[in-house]
């Protein structure tokens, strides 16, 4: 991996292939290793970039304030470091909602986008976080508390096993839940990612007539983190080109269905 500073801070990232940008947007407590699917498939292709977003992986881990505009500079500042002027991204989760408010703050930049399991409150209210949600948005000592607890509190190895593995569907042969584990027994990450449900009500989408590029919106069907019942509302501000649900995948579609989002990815970033 290289890496860079951005916007004063330390940021993994690896650069494969040559050809049009194609930037990959990780979710919540995980790492941009978990695209290596589509790192394989697009870099005969595409200049292809995939990042540890701020706070996770091998990226530093600064004791801040993890709202959404944090990483849309943080991101923003890479592209410029690498001299990106032009791309295409791929999100999910928080990666989708940090790739849509740059897109809108930055008009140009983008140029296709694909959004998956977009990370907002209300999608995340219904889904298995909802309770730390709920008192993230009540008050800001819940907010303070769930916080807190996910940075000193300790977790038995098993409840580390759950949260590692209960939001994606692991493909066969695969070993990403093994990463998982290692991710999420990592202290600092899971103060980043309590940190950022804490401020989970600065995730909102870009306001109704916001200038965005195409974009195509794809929704795991058994996604019990942001379930499929908060796509619609998603849908309806976004107007997306296209919708597509993954029956059966779960809040990691690229990794957990690999060989069908990487068809739609490829179909989409290449429509007229």
């Amino acid at each position: 991996m290289s890496t860079v500073v951005a916007a004063g801070h330390r940021l993994q990232f690896e650069r494969t292939g040559s050809g049009p940008t194609l930037l990959l947007l990780h979710n919540g407590g995980t790492s941009g290793a978990i695209w290596a699917p589509q790192v394989a498939a697009f870099a005969s292709t595409h200049d292809v970039v995939t990042v540890d977003l701020l706070g996770f992986g091998r990226s530093a881990k600064p004791e801040l304030q993890y709202t959404r505009d944090l990483f849309v500079d943080s991101v923003a500042a890479l592209l410029h470091e690498l001299g990106v002027e032009r791309l295409d991204i791929v999100g999910n989760c928080f990666g989708a909602t940090v790739a849509l408010r740059l897109a809108e703050l930055h008009p140009g930049l983008v140029r296709r986008l694909v959004v998956m399991n977009v990370f907002t409150p209300d999608s995340l209210v219904q889904g298995a976080h909802g309770a730390a949600v709920r008192a993230s948005m009540r008050s800001p000592r819940g907010a303070r508390f769930v916080s807190w607890l996910t940075a000193r509190a300790p977790l038995p190895r098993r409840l580390v096993g759950r949260l590692a593995t209960s939001a994606f569907r692991e493909a066969p042969g695969d070993t990403w839940s093994e990463q998982m584990r290692e991710l999420y027994a990592d202290r600092a990450n899971l103060r980043v990612l309590g940190n950022m449900l804490a401020n989970v009500a600065t995730f909102t989408l870009p306001p109704r007539g916001a200038r965005l590029p195409p974009l195509a919106l794809l929704w795991g069907g058994a996604n019990p983190v942001a379930p499929i019942e908060a796509m619609a509302a998603v849908e309806q501000a976004l107007s997306p080109r296209q919708t597509r649900i993954i029956d059966g995948g779960g809040h990691m579609v690229a990794r957990e269905r690999p060989d069908l989002v990487n068809a739609v990815i490829a179909e989409f970033l290449d429509a007229d």
